[in-house]
């Protein structure tokens, strides 16, 4: 096992995830300012309100919301998409098929050592939050709904790298397949 190819591009995944610590450490401030500033944003909201519901929900409610959609949304993120499209482009995807290691099954290993490090700290950081709110009386938990959520990421997880790595493919026919990428990514945030 220790030898396996599939193994050792996991650890480059992970490798490559913390080689520019400042950089992993920046994305992860920018990944707590939109939360933070939703959480604020919402306590104002009810606080103004008077009212025990907005829209249907309870503080509570939207507080939880708030920070497992942020946490949900970077954890199934891909990033890989603009990688594929340049080896498309560059030629960079003939080498996989010199050597003995399938391209998919490449990605996916990197993809997934990416997420092991990324999945602690933002799993790690959401629990803080959580733990917070919780102390502060705004939200509780059911040990049901974190265990459904903890099965229910990993598929989340698979399904999302296969989408992206499906629209990726679309280089084969387009020059810049960039555009389709940020044109998904703006779609995405506005829904």
């Amino acid at each position: 096992m220790r030898n396996n190819k599939y193994v050792k591009v996991l650890q480059l995944g992970m490798q490559n995830e913390m080689e520019y610590r400042a950089n992993y450490w920046l994305q992860m401030a920018g990944f707590m300012l939109p939360i933070m500033t939703q959480i604020f944003l919402w306590l104002a909201v009810f606080g103004s309100s008077g009212q025990a519901r907005v829209v249907d929900y309870s503080l509570p409610e939207m507080l939880v919301y708030v920070v497992m959609a942020g946490v949900t949304g970077k954890l199934i993120a891909t990033g890989f998409e603009y990688e594929i499209a340049t080896d498309i482009k560059e030629g960079g995807l003939a080498k996989f098929m010199v050597q003995p290691v399938h391209y998919s099954a490449y990605r996916f290993c990197r993809f997934i050592g990416g997420k092991v490090i990324q999945s602690a700290v933002v799993l790690l950081a959401a629990a803080i939050l959580l733990l917070c709110l919780s102390l502060e009386g705004q939200i509780s938990f059911e040990l049901s709904y974190i265990l459904l959520y903890i099965l229910a990421l990993p598929g989340a997880l698979v399904l999302n790298f296969v989408v992206y790595y499906a629209l990726s493919g679309i280089a084969f026919w387009m020059t810049e397949s960039a555009g389709l990428f940020l044109y998904g990514v703006a779609c995405h945030l506005c829904s």
